[in-house]
């Protein structure tokens, strides 16, 4: 009797642990974040927010490039703000962290992940640098 006891006590533990981690992948896809999150390209959140598709408060991802010459730090180094462009349209950008890489700068593929206000603003919560596909060598007289 008691051997069954632990098997039906191991198989609620079990289920018990598969339902919960069920829930965490469900409210994190209809959230709108986390990793099972795709990306969208600029102009897609364009027309998303144009058609109602994409509400404030939504969480999204963004793929597009920093718009050269936006980059601005607050003083107190506690923000940054940038635009997100692809060419087409862009967005503007609030980073509330200053933890970026080193590949964060004008012209630099991202993706950034946050909301939309109601402003049509959007508040970053994380920023991706990519890596570039194509290293290339310093110069000889740079290195």
């Amino acid at each position: 009797m008691a051997a069954r006891r632990r098997f039906v006590f191991g198989g609620l533990i079990i289920a018990m642990f598969v339902s919960f981690m069920v829930f965490n992948v469900y409210r994190t896809v209809e959230a709108g974040i986390g990793t099972f999150t795709y990306y969208k390209t600029v102009s897609e959140c364009y027309e998303g927010r144009a058609s109602g598709q994409i509400d404030a408060g939504q969480g999204v991802r963004i793929h597009g490039r920093v718009q050269p010459g936006s980059i601005r730090r607050e003083p107190d180094l506690t923000r940054v703000h940038f635009e997100v462009t692809d060419g087409s349209h862009a967005f503007s950008v609030t980073y509330g962290s200053m933890d970026l890489s080193d590949l964060f700068k004008d012209g630099a593929e991202v993706v950034v992940e946050g909301r939309f206000a109601e402003s049509g603003h959007f508040a970053a919560s994380s920023v991706m640098a990519k890596c570039p596909t194509k290293y290339e060598a310093a110069e000889p007289d740079q290195a």
